[in-house]
């Protein structure tokens, strides 16, 4: 079985695992509506390429702020105090998406949303790499992650459809319903459990880490910083792609409007395999080897998608390089909740998070800006550096078990 046993808690920790894995997907499938119908949304309100990044930047100024706030009152009062409220927050906001009349109105919608789509994601991760054991810790998040990959892939093929079909502001309005319904089970059916029973609490004692820790803890840990600029750099590439390769492959390529919005759900088909493998992978050779296998093979793969000259040739390389690009997450999630006091998974987790998210709100301005001064193009090429550098960052970290704080 993929995920193994996990001890006395096997059942409990699945609900776990069950029930963020449904809040995750629909996480994706609303803050995924909007790639495909920018298109749309650059004729109707007049935009340039500058304007679509901000457009996207507007959600990760909310999600940059509420990772660190949630996941320590996650760690304080429990995941699903914090959990519940988040999911029916952005799935009433999306609605509201529906009805803006300008791009400032829409800015703030996808901001707000942010905010309450920001402290589901460290308070879910913390949560569910605590709950399961270190040998299987990474196929854990792995499973989780795929919440990601096919959220979006649902998101993205319902706006690309609807849109073409009834305009662009039709897909938001039906979010509503399974948020209300996912936050409904979650509350009757998900449990809530205690960090001493938790397998992250006993692999600190086995190995002579600190049972509690404060937040400064997490600063010194050299481990910490890395996986902050790791998800920074994981992020930096993937939203400008999400933002741009409709955009990229439509006016550039000369690809269709459905042809350009599938090529996003083809790449997070194959992410969602991709997430799996690199958390199996992590869990026989080590997190290092996973993250600088995936990073490298990414960068690599991009390139033949930039370079591809027919439709099909596109898919192929886009299957291939979503695989890896998206693949990246597990791993260095799971990496973080190894180097904690476990009193503080979800908090770190929202450390590492917010690296994520810086990386996502300056991606597009600076894609946006290249776009606008050097063509279109040559934004798409500026992500295959930088998935290269981390593949040799990751090495600077080590393996670690059981909250020992490593100073820098």
């Amino acid at each position: 079985m993929l995920l193994g046993e996990c001890g006395q808690n096997d059942k409990r920790a699945k609900l776990v695992l069950l029930g963020c894995w449904l809040g995750w997907f629909l996480n994706f499938a609303d803050r995924s509506l909007l790639s495909p119908l920018l298109p749309l949304i650059k004729d109707e309100m007049n935009l340039g390429y500058l304007g679509i990044g901000f457009l996207t930047t507007a959600f990760f100024i909310g999600y940059t702020i509420t990772p660190v706030p949630g996941g320590y009152l996650a760690d304080k009062f429990g995941a699903k105090k914090v959990i519940i409220p988040s999911v029916i927050g952005f799935g009433i906001v999306t609605v509201f998406t529906a009805f803006v009349k300008n791009p400032v109105s829409l800015a703030i919608t996808r901001g707000v949303t942010g905010l309450f789509e920001g402290s589901f994601y460290s308070t879910a991760v913390g949560y569910v790499s605590a709950v399961f054991p270190k040998k299987n810790r990474g196929r854990a998040v792995a499973v989780y992650e795929t919440g990601w990959t096919l959220g979006s892939m649902v998101g993205i093929f319902f706006a690309t459809f609807m849109g073409a079909e009834y305009g662009w502001r039709s897909p938001w309005i039906f979010m509503i319903i399974p948020t209300l319904l996912v936050a409904a089970w979650f509350w009757k059916y998900v449990p809530q459990i205690k960090k001493e029973d938790m397998p992250a609490y006993q692999e600190t004692l086995d190995a002579g880490g600190k049972e509690q820790g404060v937040f400064k803890d997490i600063l010194k840990i050299r481990n910490a910083w890395i996986i902050f600029f790791l998800q920074f750099i994981a992020n930096f590439g993937y939203w400008s792609i999400n933002t741009f390769t409709p955009l990229y492959f439509k006016e550039v390529k000369g690809y269709s409007f459905i042809a350009s919005g599938s090529l996003l759900a083809v790449m997070l088909i194959a992410g969602t395999l991709g997430s799996l493998l690199s958390g199996v992978i992590s869990d026989k050779f080590g997190r290092r080897t996973g993250i600088s296998l995936f990073y490298a093979t990414a960068g690599i793969t991009w390139y033949g998608v930039l370079n591809s000259v027919t439709v099909t040739q596109t898919l192929c390389w886009a299957a291939i390089s979503g695989f890896f690009i998206t693949g990246l997450y597990p791993t260095i999630l799971s990496w973080m909740t190894d180097c904690v006091p476990p009193n503080l998974t979800s908090a770190a987790s929202g450390f590492g998070i917010m690296g994520a998210e810086v990386g996502a709100f300056v991606t597009p301005i600076i894609a946006g800006i290249v776009a606008n001064s050097m063509g279109l193009g040559m934004a798409m090429n500026i992500y295959i550096g930088s998935y290269i550098l981390g593949a040799i960052i990751v090495w600077i970290g080590r393996e670690m078990t059981g909250g020992i704080v490593q100073h820098t």
